[in-house]
């Protein structure tokens, strides 16, 4: 059984809701249906509501405080071949090509999701500013870096996690690794886990649920440091065929799409 993340809502205030673990043969979706019946397991963490301007002589500098700063949603749907620029993610100005075939369902200050329409369920999604969580909670002393949250993966018993290596996101040193759920954790999700055990591992101050991976599932994560309003983000990027054995075949055709990315920002 094949299974994803589900996304059940988008508020008035644009706080996205994503699942631990959805899935079957339903798809992405932004309402809960009858096949899936999933539901979101973590409280939000706060999120910036300030418009404060970028702390950068240039005035065309994105500002620091984006993404927490700015609310903003749209579902792009198929995408035309050649550069596509966000309408919200990374203040409306990450650039990426995409050849035909590809659609997103997101496009919002919390994330932008493509998905490979030629392999339906193999999407490429991109964060920022991502954090662990255990039991619905921000996981303590985990700096926002690659580094710090590489580390965090390595010593919890509830991730497997192979193939670190570097690689980049667009010109952008990045470290990446392939997350499993260890086979030896508890489930998390108990209640609507497609393929147990399913483990509720990442946050971000514009989801009011976690982040989560099922078992037999296989994301590549692509974490970046940049800077930009003179601040420093984790900027990610994860690479997350419908299986495991779709990797192969999706893997070069999400890494083209991944070498093309453009954002206002510089390495950190």
């Amino acid at each position: 059984m094949s299974t994803r993340p589900l996304k059940l809502a988008f508020a008035l205030t644009f706080a996205v809701v994503v699942t631990a673990c959805g899935g079957g043969s339903s798809g992405n979706q932004k309402a809960v249906n009858a096949s899936s019946n999933a539901g979101s397991t973590a409280t939000s963490s706060p999120a910036s509501t300030s418009s404060s301007s970028s702390t950068a002589s240039d005035p065309n500098e994105l500002a620091g405080c984006v993404p927490s700063c700015r609310r903003g949603f749209t579902t792009p749907g198929a995408i035309a071949g050649g550069v596509y620029t966000t309408k919200n993610f990374f203040g409306g100005r990450m650039k990426v090509t995409l050849d035909r075939g590809w659609r997103s369902d997101e496009d919002s200050t919390g994330e932008f999701r493509a998905e490979f329409t030629a392999m339906p369920n193999n999407i490429l999604w991109f964060w920022e500013d991502v954090y662990p969580v255990e039991n619905g909670t921000q996981v303590a002393n985990v700096p926002m870096t690659a580094k710090g949250l590489l580390d965090w993966f390595q010593s919890t018993p509830r991730l497997s996690i192979s193939n670190v290596t570097t690689g980049a996101i667009g010109t952008l040193p990045a470290t990446v690794v392939d997350v499993q759920a260890s086979a030896s954790t508890p489930n998390e999700d108990p209640n609507d886990c497609p393929s147990a055990p399913c483990v509720n591992f990442l946050g971000f101050p514009q989801w009011d649920g976690p982040w989560g991976i099922a078992a037999g599932q296989l994301q590549r994560f692509y974490l970046a440091d940049v800077t930009y309003g003179g601040r420093q983000h984790l900027f990610v990027a994860v690479i997350y065929p419908n299986t495991v054995e779709e990797m192969d075949a999706f893997e070069p055709v999400a890494a083209t799409a991944l070498a093309s990315v453009d954002v206002p920002a510089k390495p950190a």
